[in-house]
C-alpha cells in the first residue's frame, strides 16, 4: 500500500489540549486588538516564541528593515522573473551564503532596490506575514468567527511559522 504523500499536518482539535493562559491572552487581546507587542501579553508572547526567530537571519541590518517593512506592511515578495532564474547558488541577501534563489523582495512603495532571496528565507517571511494579516483582519472587524475558532486559526499560523522555520516547505 502506498502512503498518500502531503505537506500538511493537520491539528486534530479532539486530541489537543490547548495552553489556557495562551487562549486567555488572546481572548483579552481579541477585545481590544493593538499590533504593538509592547501593550500586549499575547503580541509579546507571538514575538519571542514565533516571528522573531522566523525572522532571524545573519544579516542583521537587513533584517531590521525587513521586520519595519512586515509591521508596516509595506513588503513585496515575488519569484524572480524567469529570465533571472539560475540553480546556480548565489548569496542569499538575508542568510549571506550561497543559495538557491528563486525570490526577490523589496520593502517600500517608492523602492526600486530588490534583494534575491532564497526559498527557505521566502517561507519564513511569508509564513510571518500571514500570521500578522489574520491578526490585522481580526483588529479591522473583518474576522467574524468566534474566539475559539480564531484561536484554532492561530494555532494554525503559528504551526506554519514553526514549520518554516525547520525549513519545512509550506503550501
Amino acid at each position: 500500500k502506498q502512503k498518500e504523500k502531503t505537506n500538511e499536518v493537520v491539528i486534530d482539535r479532539s486530541r489537543c489540549d490547548v495552553d489556557p493562559i495562551l487562549l486567555a491572552h488572546f481572548a483579552a487581546w481579541r477585545t481590544e486588538p493593538v499590533l504593538c507587542q509592547e501593550k500586549s501579553a499575547f503580541l509579546q508572547k507571538m514575538y519571542t516564541e514565533e516571528i522573531e526567530p522566523c525572522l532571524t537571519f545573519a544579516n542583521v541590518p537587513l533584517v531590521s528593515r525587513l521586520k519595519k517593512a512586515i509591521e508596516d506592511n509595506s513588503i513585496w515578495v515575488e519569484p524572480l522573473p524567469e529570465k533571472d532564474r539560475t540553480n546556480v547558488p548565489k548569496d542569499c541577501a538575508l542568510l549571506g551564503c550561497p543559495k538557491i534563489c528563486h525570490y526577490r523582495m523589496r520593502f517600500a512603495f517608492d523602492s526600486d532596490e530588490w534583494f534575491d532571496i532564497s526559498k527557505f528565507c521566502r517561507d519564513r517571511i511569508a509564513a510571518v506575514c500571514e500570521f500578522l494579516n489574520y491578526l490585522r483582519y481580526i483588529k479591522n472587524g473583518l474576522v467574524k468567527a468566534s474566539v475559539d475558532d480564531a484561536y484554532w486559526e492561530v494555532l494554525r499560523l503559528r504551526k506554519q511559522m514553526a514549520l518554516a522555520k525547520l525549513g519545512i516547505a509550506i503550501s
